[in-house]
């Protein structure tokens, strides 16, 4: 499966950032434990706009991170990409945790992934590699469709179904022996 992971532009006064963005790099290497192909677009130093990108990869899920300072960049994110090409969107990180609710009534935001996402985003590409096997036509709107239920019981998630009601999962546990998450995908980001 094609994995798409997106650090928004972070918009400060300074430059804080000194590492690449860990949460993703941890979710890049639960991706790629997993078998997918995946691709990291850090908005802080590609070149392109996410529109031309996502078009050019082609991805079957995105996962954008967003904090507080971040938030707003995460939703023209998600817009940006919806606009020109049509798969499910995941934010997650810690604003999104506390506030899902708030993500979710934007038309471009298909789930918020609350707390820990290691064990969640495995979760959730998953279940969408498994309904797009099973399903030759894809749609997000299709898979978001009440009548699937397909995110119904997965912990630590919210999500929107196409009826544009908002559904709010039990949390999961964080996980318990963190030595069993692969090493940070340092590699899948752009080090210039």
């Amino acid at each position: 499966m094609r994995v798409a992971l997106i650090n928004p532009r972070f918009r400060l006064p300074i430059d804080t950032r000194t590492t690449a963005h860990l949460g993703l790099a941890y979710l890049g290497a639960v991706s790629e434990r997993r078998g997918d192909e995946v691709v990291i677009f850090d908005a802080d130093v590609e070149k392109v706009p996410v529109s031309e990108w996502v078009l050019e990869y082609r991805p079957d899920v995105v996962g954008i991170t967003a904090n507080t300072p971040q938030v707003k960049q995460a939703w023209r994110t998600a817009r940006a990409i919806k606009e020109v090409y049509d798969c499910p969107i995941v934010l997650g990180g810690p604003h999104v945790s506390v506030l899902p609710e708030e993500s979710l009534e934007k038309p471009y935001v298909d789930i918020v992934a609350r707390g820990e996402g290691e064990e969640t985003w495995t979760e959730i590409c998953a279940t969408i590699e498994k309904y797009r096997q099973e399903h030759a036509e894809f749609s997000t709107a299709e898979l978001m469709s009440p009548a699937q239920a397909v995110f119904q019981s997965m912990l630590g998630i919210s999500f929107k179904t196409a009826d544009g009601r908002i559904h709010n999962n039990p949390d999961r546990t964080p996980i318990a022996d963190l030595d069993s998450l692969p090493w940070p995908a340092y590699h899948l980001f752009k080090m210039d």
